[in-house]
């Protein structure tokens, strides 16, 4: 396999790749950095300007965060798959999503998780 492009996990959080949510994350009871792929955080986090249904964005990253956690607790390995009731805001609708999350290691070789989409990486 080809290496087409590489970059730090640093160089992803400044340039919007990856979003930053340890803050929250450690409220809900993770212990590690934790980060979501752009592509999640804009579908299921960040909401549409016209879309009105009394939820927020903190509430949102909660739900995200919590199933996560949830998840984790029951689960072994680096990788795991959950399920989150969320609007999608690419399909406009509510459904049940498919999540990835990988528990791998940082630019300082400290633990870290990322919540990716099923095809991300």
């Amino acid at each position: 396999m080809d290496l087409i492009d590489a970059y730090t996990r640093a160089h992803a959080l400044q340039v919007g790749l990856l979003i930053d949510v340890t803050a929250t994350a450690k409220e809900c009871g993770i212990r590690y950095q934790t980060a979501l792929s752009a592509s999640v955080w804009n579908r299921y986090v960040e909401l549409p300007k016209d879309h009105e249904s009394g939820q927020d964005r903190d509430g949102r990253l909660w739900d995200l965060l919590f199933f996560f956690r949830t998840t984790a607790r029951q689960t072994s390995g680096s990788t795991l798959r959950y399920h989150l009731f969320a609007f999608d805001a690419y399909r406009a609708e509510y459904r049940t999503v498919l999540l990835k999350a990988i528990c791998g290691q940082g630019d300082e070789m400290q633990p870290v998780i990322t919540i990716l989409l099923p095809h991300e990486d």
